[in-house]
């Protein structure tokens, strides 16, 4: 559901080619989790989902609803860290935080060359920043 050259950049980069996955231990637990693009079934759009590994099982939990045409939307994961919001965007959304900062692996999502925000999993919320415009 990709742009060609999207995945192209992202093979060349050391990634899989879809832009549409990722992987990482996003609560800690020391198991794989995943972040997945999911593309609307009619219309543009789709959503933002977690799939954290657990036990037998996986809890899922919605990110967020991207609105625009799927062909940009990419996910992925981000090293533990500090993350602040872009001075690019005056205000922050609901429920976005100035500064995060996280001891576990991120999920990451945005428009392919233009934007970010990075959410970090803590004490069961998903609080998030916009790190680029």
């Amino acid at each position: 559901d990709n742009l060609p050259e999207d995945n192209d950049y992202n093979l060349k980069q050391g990634g899989t080619g879809c832009i549409a996955v990722a992987t990482g231990d996003l609560n800690g637990d020391g198991k794989t989790d995943f972040v997945i693009g999911l593309t609307a079934q009619e219309g543009a759009g789709g959503l933002i989902v977690v799939a954290l590994a657990s036990n037998r099982s996986w809890r899922l939990k919605v990110l967020d609803e991207w609105k625009d045409s799927r062909i940009r939307l990419f996910v992925d994961t981000r090293e533990p860290g500090i993350y602040t919001h872009t001075a690019a965007l005056d205000t922050l959304e609901k429920g976005e935080v100035e500064r995060l900062v996280c001891r576990t692996s991120l999920a990451a999502f945005g428009a392919t060359e233009s934007s970010e925000v990075v959410y970090c999993y803590s004490n069961g919320k998903w609080p998030h920043v916009w790190i680029s415009d």
